[in-house]
């Protein structure tokens, strides 16, 4: 067992073979590049999530609306299950690449002095709350945080998710084949979340929904 790790939070596999404990961060504004390789070096669980982009498919350059919804639908499952921390800019591979290509496709409103990192965080929150329908701006945070990887600087995205009392229900936009018309029809579907030990998500159905919630 790693002993540089406090034994609180949830225990996690290193690269090395180690069995060590996930770092719970308690003020997210304190929150170092240092402490970002820390995560990396462990394997994603319950508490932790890598995501490599949160919009631009960093192999073609597209901005794709589905890599927002895979984001957006980890913190609701942190906000049904345990909380935890979302890593932007961090492949499933464990390598830190960073949101550079998220930034440089941002446009900021100059008339409001606004830098590109500052649309991104807005874009980010404003993602969040319109799928989530968040009532408490104090159960997530999001941050950036800049270091350097093998001599680049490279710029990561740091969402700390809280674990709600309510239960949250994200918005889907589903496609429907109408009966007799065969016309196609687009409708939203609240689905409800939550992150298993093995680092998925999961849908809880309406049919097993209130059993969930009576025993967690």
């Amino acid at each position: 067992k790693n002993e540089e790790f406090p034994k609180y939070g949830h225990e996690a596999r290193f690269t090395n073979g180690d069995i060590g404990f996930i770092k719970q961060i308690l003020d997210v504004d304190k929150i170092t590049f240092k402490d970002i390789i820390e995560l990396v070096a462990m394997d994603e669980n319950q508490k932790l999530e890598f995501k490599e982009t949160f919009s631009v498919d960093n192999k073609t350059g597209d901005k794709l609306k589905c890599l927002k919804d895979a984001t957006v639908k980890e913190v609701a499952a942190f906000m049904n299950t345990v909380g935890g921390t979302i890593l932007i800019g961090v492949s499933n591979d464990k390598k830190i690449i960073g949101i550079e290509r998220d930034l440089s496709i941002t446009n900021p409103n100059p008339k409001k002095k606004e830098t590109r990192e500052d649309y991104f965080l807005r874009s980010v929150e404003e993602q969040i709350n319109a799928r989530l329908h968040i009532i408490d701006p104090r159960s997530f945070d999001i941050i950036l945080v800049l270091g350097k990887e093998n001599g680049d600087e490279k710029t990561v995205c740091v969402i700390q998710v809280k674990k709600v009392k309510k239960p949250i229900f994200m918005d889907v936009e589903m496609m429907y084949t109408e009966c007799g018309t065969n016309k196609q029809i687009k409708k939203k579907r609240q689905i409800f979340y939550i992150r298993t030990p093995d680092s998925k998500v999961r849908e809880i159905d309406a049919r097993n929904l209130q059993e969930h919630l009576e025993n967690n």
